[in-house]
C-alpha cells in the first residue's frame, strides 16, 4: 500500500498535498455500493470548492468486487473520472487486464506499459501497448506494441514521437488527396473543353510516372518534417493538445486541400488553354499541336508540386532540397531522352518548349497565379506555427497557474 503510493509520487503521477481517497478493507457489495456513492459525493463538493483532483487508491481486494458489478464498475469508473491519479496495489495480471478494459468501456484511448509477464494481459487489451526491456526478461517488449529501454523513455515517446508522427502522416495524407485531385480536375477540365472526346490531355508516360516517380519521392520529405523541436515538446507538453484535438487533421483541413487543388488546376488549364494559341515553333513556324500542350501543362504540374512541398515543409533541411532538386532533373531529363526518340509520338517536343520564351513565361505566370492565394494565406491566416505559438501561450499560462496553486497547497500545509 505504502509503496504504491511512493512509486506513484516518484513517478509524478501524484503531488504529496493531494487529497488521498483509499478504497480498502471488506466489504460486499451492497456495502461497496454506498462507500463509492458516498467517495463520489465528496468529490464532486471537493471539486466545486477547492478545483483540486484528488489521489484514488484501490486494492485487490476491493477490485474484485467491483469488477464483477456491473453497477459498481460503473460507479468505480465515475470515481476514476474524478480523480487525476488511480493506483491499484497488489493486483492479479488479469485484475490488470480488466482494469483496462473498465477505462475503455468508457469510450477513453488506452495505454498500458509494463515490464515483466505479468503484464502483458493488460498490455494487450490496451489501445496502445508499451513495453519496457528490462530485467525481468522481454516478454512484455515483445507482447507490447512498442518498445522502450527505460520507463522516463516514454515521456518523449508520446509527446516527441507521437507529436511527430500525428503531424506528418496528416499532412502525407492531405498531400496524396491534394495530387491526385488537381491532376483529375485537369484532366477533366480537358474532357470539357474538348467536348468530351476521350482524349486526354497528357500522355500515357506522364499519367504513368507522376504518382510514383515525380510525386512519390516528394513525399518523402515530409516524412523529416519537424515542426517543433524536441526540446520545446518535451519542455511545453501542451502542443500535444494541438493535435490530440484534432486540429490538424479534419474536414476543414481536407476541404482546405482539396479546394487548392480545384482552384490550382483551374488556373494552370485556364492559363495554358488561353495562352497555347500564341505558341509557335521558332524553328520551324508552325504552331504547337496536343503534345505541346499536354507537356507545357505537365511541366507546371511539375512545378507547382515542388513550390507546393516548400511551402508545407516547415523545417527544410538539405535532403528536401535534394529531393526538389532531384525530382526536377529527372523530370527535364527524363522528357529529353524521351523526346529525342523519333518513334515516339512527343519526338522533339521538350525541345521545341524550352526554346520558346513564352513557355517560360507561362511557367512563370501560373506558379505566381496559383501559389498567392496560399501564400496569402499563410501570412494573413492561420497557420500551423501561429497555432504551435498560441498553443505555447496558453501553456505557459496553465503551468504558471499550476505553481501558484502548488505554492499556495505549501502554505497552507
Amino acid at each position: 500500500y505504502s509503496t504504491a503510493l511512493q512509486i506513484a509520487v516518484s513517478c509524478n503521477l501524484r503531488n504529496p498535498s493531494q487529497p488521498l481517497v483509499s478504497l480498502d478493507g471488506s466489504f460486499n457489495e451492497f456495502e461497496l455500493a454506498d462507500v463509492l456513492r458516498e467517495e463520489i459525493a465528496k468529490l464532486i463538493n471537493v471539486e466545486k470548492e477547492h478545483h483540486v483532483a484528488p489521489t484514488l487508491i484501490v486494492t485487490s481486494r476491493i477490485l474484485s468486487v467491483i469488477l464483477e458489478s456491473p453497477p459498481l464498475r460503473a460507479q468505480f469508473r465515475e470515481l476514476c473520472r474524478l480523480s487525476e491519479t488511480v493506483v491499484c496495489c497488489r493486483v492479479t495480471p488479469l485484475q490488470k487486464a480488466l482494469v483496462v478494459q473498465l477505462v475503455k468501456e468508457s469510450g477513453a484511448r488506452t495505454l498500458a506499459i509494463g515490464d515483466g509477464g505479468n503484464d502483458v494481459n493488460m498490455i494487450q487489451h490496451a489501445d496502445i501497448g508499451v513495453g519496457i526491456d528490462g530485467r525481468e526478461g522481454q516478454q512484455a517488449a515483445r507482447a507490447a506494441d512498442y518498445a522502450i529501454s527505460k520507463f522516463r523513455n516514454l515521456k518523449p515517446l508520446l509527446f516527441v514521437r507521437g507529436y511527430h508522427s500525428f503531424y506528418r502522416t496528416a499532412v502525407i495524407t492531405h498531400y496524396s488527396f491534394y495530387k491526385s485531385m488537381l491532376i483529375c480536375c485537369a484532366q477533366l477540365i480537358y474532357a470539357m473543353v474538348s467536348s468530351f472526346s476521350g482524349a486526354s490531355l497528357f500522355n500515357s508516360l506522364s499519367l504513368m510516372s507522376f504518382n510514383v516517380v515525380y510525386t512519390g519521392f516528394l513525399a518523402f520529405s515530409f516524412v523529416l518534417d519537424r515542426p517543433v523541436d524536441s526540446k520545446s515538446l518535451l519542455r511545453w507538453p501542451h502542443w500535444y493538445r494541438y493535435i490530440r484535438e484534432n486540429h490538424i487533421f479534419n474536414f476543414r483541413t481536407i476541404s482546405k486541400w482539396l479546394f487548392r487543388a480545384v482552384y490550382q488546376a483551374g488556373v494552370l488549364c485556364g492559363i495554358v488553354f488561353l495562352t497555347f494559341s500564341t505558341f509557335q515553333s521558332k524553328a520551324e513556324g508552325r504552331t504547337f499541336g496536343n503534345e505541346e500542350l499536354g507537356m507545357i501543362a505537365f511541366t507546371c504540374l511539375i512545378w507547382i508540386q515542388i513550390t507546393t512541398i516548400l511551402l508545407e515543409t516547415i523545417s527544410i533541411t538539405w535532403i528536401t532540397a535534394l529531393l526538389c532538386l532531384g525530382t526536377l532533373a529527372v523530370f527535364y531529363v527524363v522528357n529529353c531522352i524521351l523526346s529525342a526518340i523519333p518513334q515516339l509520338s512527343m519526338f522533339g517536343v521538350m525541345y521545341r518548349l524550352s526554346g520558346e520564351d513564352s513557355c517560360w513565361l507561362v511557367i512563370l505566370l501560373t506558379l505566381v497565379v496559383s501559389l498567392l492565394p496560399v501564400l496569402a494565406g499563410k501570412v494573413f491566416w492561420n497557420s500551423p506555427l501561429k497555432a504551435h505559438q498560441r498553443t505555447r501561450r496558453e501553456g505557459e499560462v496553465e503551468l504558471d497557474l499550476v505553481r501558484h496553486r502548488s505554492e499556495e497547497d505549501w502554505v497552507m500545509m
